[in-house]
């Protein structure tokens, strides 16, 4: 979720590929679409991670 939220903030939803977030986490693509089958799946995930982030501040 880190590197996920790391790619989309610095990339924006558009230009963040599964590829980039893969590799920022140090994974396979395949690894990623185990856990989060399409790239909005990824993005609606790490908005929730986020917000729960900030709610523990």
């Amino acid at each position: 979720m880190q590197a996920a939220q790391e790619v989309f903030l610095s990339e924006g939803f558009v230009q963040a590929g599964m590829d980039k977030i893969a590799a920022q986490a140090q994974v396979t693509k395949q690894t990623v679409y185990r856990y989060f089958p399409s790239k909005t799946e990824l993005f609606k995930a790490t908005l929730q991670y986020m917000g729960k982030a900030l709610s523990r501040m």
